[in-house]
């Protein structure tokens, strides 16, 4: 699933999302998100992406107006692109 999302403020303090269907891809294209997860905390600035795997609780919080991309993926997981012997080095 693709969606756009636009916000302009944060989630409740008690509050969190999680997806039981798949893996969530997470682009913002305007505005930091500030993404605490079970596993630690993520600063997520435009143009640069976050992958939540499936089940993970998350909460999002946010300084300014925010508005980007997110790619649900409902089989298999997100993984790396293969870049070969000489992307590794």
């Amino acid at each position: 699933g693709i969606h756009m999302y636009s916000c302009n403020v944060s989630m409740d303090e008690n509050s969190a999302y999680y997806s039981a269907d798949g893996d969530t891809l997470i682009v913002p294209q305007k505005g930091t998100l500030d993404i605490t997860t079970e596993l630690g905390k993520l600063i997520v600035t435009p143009w640069e992406f976050c992958v939540i795997p499936r089940g993970i609780k998350f909460h999002v919080a946010i300084d300014e107006p925010s508005r980007g991309y997110i790619c649900e993926l409902y089989r298999g997981h997100f993984r790396p692109i293969e870049r070969g012997p000489i992307g590794s080095n």
